[in-house]
């Protein structure tokens, strides 16, 4: 049984929600170098600190916000050709780079990555803000650490 479907198998039950949380936090935490921008690293701190119940819904739900319109741009302006090379964040190409280099990726494949895991961490936060919300697809389950599944589920 593979990492997602025992993720399934624990949401079923609501107790484990919470280590579900930091769990996938702590998946996002390993992809912070794939994003410059800082808002991934601001995210994961106040997705803690939200989850803790230190920060309200209305804080959280900005940066939430702030992420998924990352996601999005990166989706559409690295998609299409009329609109990619108007409107390329700087940051979304150094994080281009950074993929092809570390995952030694030829430049398609590093967009389909980057835009998968930028919808991983959509999913993540989407999740922490209501548990209710969906996990993380099986394309966005290479985002979710064997290692990390260990330490917070044994």
């Amino acid at each position: 049984m593979d990492v997602s479907e025992k993720l399934q198998q624990l949401n079923a039950d609501p107790k484990k929600q919470k280590q579900i949380k930091k769990y996938l936090l702590a998946c996002c935490q390993k992809l912070v170098k794939y994003r410059r921008s800082g808002n991934l690293e601001k995210g994961i701190m106040l997705a803690k600190q939200y989850n803790s119940g230190f920060i309200s819904w209305k804080k959280f739900h900005d940066i939430e916000y702030v992420l998924e319109g990352e996601a999005f741009r990166i989706d559409f302006y690295t998609n299409d050709p009329y609109f990619g090379g108007l409107r390329v964040d700087l940051n979304d190409l150094a994080d281009l780079k950074m993929v092809r280099v570390s995952k030694a990726l030829k430049a398609k494949k590093a967009n389909e990555y980057l835009v998968e895991l930028t919808y991983f961490v959509n999913t993540v936060f989407s999740y922490c803000s209501h548990p209710n919300n969906s996990l993380p697809s099986d394309k966005e389950s290479k985002f979710l650490c064997p290692l990390l599944f260990k330490r917070y589920f044994s």
